[in-house]
């Protein structure tokens, strides 16, 4: 169950990001819009994820994760405005168990689930020291509908902060 308060959400990028025209927002978002905005996908296995995230990860069965990693490839245009000062909170505070491949990432993109490595989910919960779980926790199956795409926040871990309001 997700905590008071949270948005349920799939994130298509996250990285703290300094200087991005406002107008370079809004044409990423309504371009995005236009990709997903109605789409369904099929939510599977809820697993364990880096050790201490608990995940609902869309199945790529009854689902257009084609669809959705276009949204993404297009989201990691922000890439070029990463801080590069601001340490990725997975090598901080998260303190993830992450591959060397996850890190190559986090040191690029700001985050380990980019490109190859997409892993569309909701984040149903963070506790430090939750095992990484296989077999999946469960194999639940529902279906999420995109019913808005925005430019957000993220604060504690894997929670929408502030809806920024992009049009």
């Amino acid at each position: 169950m997700l905590s008071p308060g949270a948005v349920p959400h799939v994130t298509l990028y996250h990285g703290k990001l300094k200087d991005v025209p406002i107008a370079v927002v809004a044409s990423l978002v309504d371009r995005i819009r236009q990709l997903l905005l109605g789409h369904k996908f099929v939510l599977s296995e809820v697993v364990g994820f880096g050790g201490n995230f608990i995940f609902w990860n869309l199945s790529e069965v009854g689902s257009d994760i084609k669809q959705l990693q276009s949204a993404h490839e297009i989201a990691l245009e922000l890439a070029q405005y990463l801080d590069p000062t601001a340490l990725p909170k997975a090598t901080t505070e998260e303190a993830l168990t992450l591959s060397e491949e996850q890190k190559e990432n986090v040191r690029r993109f700001g985050h380990p689930l980019v490109r190859n490595l997409f892993l569309p989910h909701i984040t149903l919960g963070f506790h430090p020291g939750v095992a990484n779980v296989k077999p999946p926790i469960s194999t639940e199956e529902a279906t999420l509908t995109v019913a808005s795409v925005e430019f957000v926040r993220i604060g504690h871990p894997g929670r929408v902060e502030e809806v920024l309001g992009i049009e």
